[in-house]
């Protein structure tokens, strides 16, 4: 019996969020330059709020189990992702 997906994916769910802003900006709110920052619900909505007001941005599924399968998939690859908050 064939398989229904070539590759399964599990993994925490987790949202990356891409943002231009400035060194001034990071500075303010405690943002290191270059380096990925796991944030709770709290932190999330007062940046969130920060970012709507300097400017646009931008949410995207993350993580890496998320990015992986989303490689894949480009690839050709049938998969499924399973995730949790």
């Amino acid at each position: 019996m064939p398989h229904k997906y070539h590759v399964a994916g599990l993994g925490n769910a987790i949202v990356d969020i891409f943002a231009s802003v400035d060194d001034a900006f990071l500075l303010e709110h405690g943002i290191a330059k270059g380096a990925m920052t796991l944030i709770d619900e709290f932190r999330a909505f007062e940046l969130n709020k920060a970012l709507d007001a300097a400017g646009k941005s931008h949410e995207a599924a993350g993580g890496s189990v998320a990015n992986t399968m989303a490689g894949l998939a480009s690839l050709g690859a049938k998969g499924v992702y399973i995730g949790k908050v």
